[in-house]
């Protein structure tokens, strides 16, 4: 996908979801449709696309690995840009990994990032280390003004504050572009909330 195709999509989805948080105000949006727009919105870049583990070996066991990280030489909070809006950023970490983890912040100098998965020997090291990568990534210090974790927490936040708004401009796209269909307001038309609805309940079917 192309720079227009991706910008396309990502205003997309931010209009999709201010349209289910509208639609959560006049009380007629149900708490998953409005979880799923989120977790669409904001997912970030470096789950995008995760290993598969390796094939197991050797017998289930319990590992651990403390992982610490200095609190000082970072332009934001290393805590808090772990932990992410309300959890989410370290409830991805655990989703993706499929590792427990648990911030200790009591050092004045240090946080320490306490990572623990159960399974065969040999997946329970990957999954430490799958955890230990993207920790890693989420306090990389970026490029100055291509901050895209921070602009993407910031965004959820706002969210869950009721001061969200799309502040993207709409797209100009020919509408005989065949990579998309219809223009934007047929785009809008095509993700509804009972889209979105339907869309949500087929998941909970296939992970049911």
């Amino acid at each position: 996908m192309n720079s227009k195709g991706r910008f396309y999509e990502r205003w997309m989805q931010n209009e999709r979801l201010a349209e289910v948080l509208r639609n959560q105000q006049s009380g007629n949006t149900e708490h998953d449709v409005l979880q799923h727009c989120i977790k669409e919105t904001f997912t970030l870049p470096l789950f995008a696309d995760m290993p598969s583990p390796p094939p197991p070996t050797g017998e289930v066991e319990d590992k651990c690995f403390m992982l610490p990280i200095p609190k000082s030489g970072y332009p934001f909070d290393v805590a808090l840009r772990i932990i992410g809006p309300r959890g989410s950023t370290v409830k991805a970490v655990q989703g993706a990994t499929g590792c427990k983890i648990v911030l200790y912040r009591g050092n004045p100098d240090l946080v320490r990032v306490h990572i623990s998965a159960t399974d065969y020997a040999n997946i329970a090291a990957w999954r430490i280390e799958q955890a230990k990568r993207l920790i890693m990534a989420l306090v990389e210090i970026p490029q100055a003004g291509q901050d895209t974790i921070k602009k993407l927490q910031l965004a959820e936040l706002a969210v869950y504050k009721g001061t969200f708004t799309n502040r993207l401009k709409p797209p100009n796209i020919p509408q005989n572009n065949s990579r998309f269909v219809g223009n934007a307001s047929r785009g809008k038309q095509q993700y509804s909330q009972s889209a979105i609805f339907k869309e949500t309940n087929g998941m909970r079917r296939r992970f049911h």
